[in-house]
């Protein structure tokens, strides 16, 4: 396994032995100053934030054969509860399709 520093990493370190930075968030106020990342952010004006209006999402119609299969459906589960639930989709659906004639 071979384990990769970039570049001028080492001399990092040393520079940093050398300021005698020991403490952890005196390490994190020096790497922010060095990358030029300011410790205090600058609130932004609401005037510059464009809004993107959000997409409603559009809902699929519900059939008149997909009802009627659901209301066939749950009566032929209450009727019968143990039996196969594909078996019982096969049967609302010859039910749905009398019905749909």
């Amino acid at each position: 396994m071979a384990v990769f520093t970039p570049p001028g990493f080492y001399d990092f370190i040393m520079d940093l032995d050398r300021d005698g930075v020991n403490d952890i968030e005196q390490f994190l106020e020096l790497r922010k100053q060095q990358v030029g990342i300011s410790p205090v952010k600058k609130p932004r004006s609401r005037s510059n934030v464009i809004r993107v209006p959000k997409k409603i999402k559009k809902t699929r119609k519900v059939s008149a054969y997909q009802k009627r299969f659901g209301i066939n459906l749950k009566k032929l589960k209450k009727a019968h509860p143990r039996t196969n639930i594909s078996v019982l989709m096969k049967k609302a659906h010859r039910m749905t399709r009398r019905d749909r004639k």
